[in-house]
């Protein structure tokens, strides 16, 4: 899987939340989330910044994945489907 697979499907993901949601965690930029799948084009790697996603990586998806967590943990008839 080409690294900016990941990256796209969290940004798809990001644009469909409910703006309720967002709300609720306030200290996620959802916009920068939204918009990091889209500069990331199919197999074009030329000009992204590796540094960035690897900063983003170290320090910025815990809080997503946490956020997720969170969410996931309020309506556990969506919990109990997801297997990872």
């Amino acid at each position: 899987m080409p690294s900016s697979v990941p990256s796209k499907i969290i940004s798809e993901a990001t644009r469909r939340l409910p703006a309720e949601l967002k709300g609720r965690h306030p200290g996620i930029d959802w916009v920068a989330v939204t918009a990091a799948g889209q500069r990331l084009p199919g197999n074009e790697y030329e000009g992204v910044d590796e540094n960035l996603i690897w900063h983003t990586v170290r320090h910025d998806l815990g809080e997503l994945r946490a956020v997720a967590a969170a969410e996931l943990e309020q309506q556990p008839e969506l919990h109990q489907n997801l297997d990872y």
